[in-house]
């Protein structure tokens, strides 16, 4: 018969502590949305709802969706969220629509997001000033953090959406393109509840941006957190080329 001496005690409140350890570095994800249906009214609020079937929209949409979209890349399952013309006469006319969600937290830290973007115009690819995509996290009452910020460079017109890495209204980043391409960035602070809102402004015919893949995940400290949170305090989010989320 085992005979349980203080030392295999030991060992084992050990293994436990560790299982127990890594079950919580692998966590489930809280949220994730493929924009493969349309969920506006359950699993997100959209501003506005349209679709002209020509070169206005704010709506999920699926590969190819028109032929004007038919070269997006890199696409994760069989829809996206598309934006076009936001100020549409089929919406609410507004320049800025939003898209937002409401994600509890309760128990959660160290939050990250991630998201996937492309864009597209005739070619070259370009964007008026004020055209802009921001990524916004608020946790319960708190401060509005801005994630992420894609502009055109406004100190000279029209030109293609990049990066803002310091959020001084300039896209000074590599400008991206019809490859959907992952950006990622820390949400900071704790609470109940997250709403994260992208505010899209794409007011002019063939203006095309596209979303997918919208991930939120509890970082396990001292994983793949210290790459986030120095590009964060530097106030740009971390770029991944070529590296498709998984989606369950």
């Amino acid at each position: 018969m085992f005979s349980s001496t203080p030392f295999h005690r030991i060992f084992v409140i050990a293994a436990l502590f560790s299982l127990s350890t890594v079950t919580a570095v692998q966590a489930q994800l809280p949220f994730n949305e493929g924009f493969d249906d349309d969920g506006n009214g359950s699993r997100y609020t959209l501003s506005s709802q349209f679709n002209d079937h020509a070169n206005g929209y704010f709506d999920v949409a699926f590969n190819p969706a028109f032929a004007e979209d038919g070269s997006y890349t890199n696409i994760d399952g069989p829809g996206y969220f598309l934006a076009e013309d936001t100020d549409d006469s089929q919406g609410s006319r507004f320049d800025e629509q939003t898209i937002v969600f409401n994600i509890p937290i309760t128990g959660e830290a160290n939050l990250a997001f991630s998201g996937f973007f492309a864009a597209e115009d005739e070619a070259p690819a370009t964007c008026d000033i004020g055209d802009h995509i921001f990524i916004e996290a608020q946790i319960d009452a708190a401060a509005v953090q801005r994630l992420l910020s894609f502009e055109s460079d406004s100190t000279i017109g029209s030109r293609p959406l990049a990066p803002d890495t310091d959020f001084d209204g300039v896209g000074d980043g590599t400008p991206f393109g019809l490859a959907f391409e992952e950006f990622t960035a820390l949400i900071r602070g704790t609470g109940n509840n997250l709403t994260l809102t992208a505010r899209i402004q794409m007011d002019s015919g063939f203006e095309s941006v596209g979303l997918d893949n919208f991930t939120v995940i509890p970082e396990p400290s001292g994983v793949i957190l210290g790459g986030l949170a120095l590009a964060t305090l530097m106030g740009c989010g971390v770029r991944r080329h070529r590296r498709r989320a998984s989606r369950a």
